[in-house]
């Protein structure tokens, strides 16, 4: 069974404890073997790192739907008005755009630490396209980072480096420890 799949397995039981992040950096080690030389107390300080910087951005969309929250609270009011609904409309959708803007640098954060975490230069350039919500700029404080490699020239090798990023992503998404994580392939 390969390490991201163990991963898989422990990151649904426990997260919060400290036992449990414990076994995933021993799984995220085996992974990789000699290729990242991250001791628990860096990958702990990362994870402490990210995961703050997603709360403040969703403590910034709660701060920021108090405006559409009390258009709600005063809708009876304005029920008359042939405006309120698109102005609800516009409000919202100003927030979900600077969420989507707020979740792709999160995204470009964690894709910079994977780099650092594998200790090599990519073999090539390379650009993350932001897909799903965060890309139609609908994306919520709870929405997925979907992102894609786009990548050139395509060789085994640098498919190779690709993969192992994708799965220090991973990695690092979980460390968070919200989601059950599902398989990959």
């Amino acid at each position: 069974m390969q390490a991201h799949s163990l991963y898989n397995s422990v990151a649904t039981r426990k997260p919060q404890v400290d036992e449990w992040k414990k076994r995933a950096y021993e799984l995220q080690q085996q992974y990789w073997g000699d290729k990242s030389k991250m001791t628990y107390p860096q990958q702990k300080d990362v994870t402490v790192r990210l995961k703050a910087q997603l709360e403040a951005i969703r403590a910034e969309c709660r701060e920021k739907m108090r405006t559409p929250d009390d258009m709600v609270d005063v809708l009876e009011i304005k029920m008359g008005d042939e405006n309120w609904d698109k102005n609800y409309y516009e409000c919202m959708k100003s927030i979900s755009l600077w969420c989507s803007e707020e979740m792709a640098k999160l995204a470009g954060t964690i894709i910079k630490e994977s780099v650092h975490i594998l200790q090599s230069t990519p073999p090539c350039d390379f650009t993350a396209i932001a897909i799903g919500s965060i890309a139609k700029g609908e994306a919520t404080p709870y929405s997925d980072l979907e992102f894609m490699f786009l990548i050139e020239p395509k060789t085994t090798a640098v498919e190779q480096y690709f993969e192992r990023l994708a799965i220090s992503v991973y990695f690092l998404v979980g460390n968070f420890g919200e989601t059950k994580l599902s398989y990959m392939a």
